[in-house]
C-alpha cells in the first residue's frame, strides 16, 4: 500500500495542491465545536506530508502525524515535530493516549477489506480516550463515478512528468 507513495513522497504536495488543508482544519474545528470537544491530544492517521496537522496545532495541543510512508513522513518535517510511521491498523500508542483521532482526505478507503476497516475501527477505539471523537472521511460511490470513473491527466512538476490515470469498476466498487 505505502510503496506508489514512497515513490511520490517529494512530489506529492505539488500533485496535490489543489486542497486547501486551511478549509479543511476549519471543517474539522467546527466539527469538533458541534460535539463539544475541545481535544488537546491529537492522532491524525493518513497524514502524509503532514499538511493538515500544523493548522491544527495550537500552544494548548499536541498534534501527532502517522502514516504508514516513512518518505512521506520525511517530506513532512518542519511542519511538525512529532510524525510516527504506523499504520493505522496496528498502532503503536498506548491505550486512550488521545482525544481525537483523524482519518481525512479518503485515507479510510484504503482498508480494502472487512478485517482491515473492523482493524481500524478498534485500533481508533483503543487509542481514544473515552468520550474521543474519530472522524473520517471516505470517497462514496457516487462521487467515485463523477470524478473518477476514467480520467487521465497530464502535468509536469519540476521538470517530471506525470501521469495519472484514475479509474473506478463500479462491479467490485472500487
Amino acid at each position: 500500500m505505502e510503496r506508489p507513495y514512497q515513490a511520490l513522497a517529494a512530489r506529492y504536495d505539488l500533485v496535490m495542491e489543489h486542497v486547501d488543508h486551511f478549509a479543511w482544519a476549519a471543517l474539522v474545528e467546527r466539527i469538533w465545536m458541534a460535539h463539544g470537544a475541545k481535544p488537546r491530544r491529537i492522532l491524525e492517521t493518513g497524514a502524509g506530508t503532514c499538511r493538515l496537522a500544523p493548522h491544527l496545532g495550537t500552544p494548548r495541543r499536541t498534534v501527532v502525524a502517522s502514516d504508514l510512508s516513512p518518505e512521506m513522513l520525511r517530506e513532512g518535517r518542519g511542519r511538525l515535530e512529532r510524525r510516527v510511521a504506523a499504520d493505522f491498523r496496528r498502532l503503536p500508542f498506548r491505550d486512550a493516549r488521545f482525544d481525537a483521532v483523524l482519518c481525512l482526505y479518503d485515507a479510510i478507503n484504503y482498508c480494502f477489506s472487512t478485517h482491515d476497516l473492523r482493524s481500524f475501527f478498534a485500533e481508533a477505539a483503543r487509542v481514544l480516550v473515552r468520550g474521543g471523537l474519530l472522524l473520517a472521511d471516505a470517497t462514496t460511490a457516487t462521487n467515485s463515478r463523477r470524478h473518477f470513473l476514467d480520467t487521465h491527466s497530464h502535468e509536469e512538476l519540476d521538470g517530471v512528468h506525470v501521469v495519472r490515470r484514475s479509474w473506478y469498476e463500479p462491479t467490485l466498487r472500487i
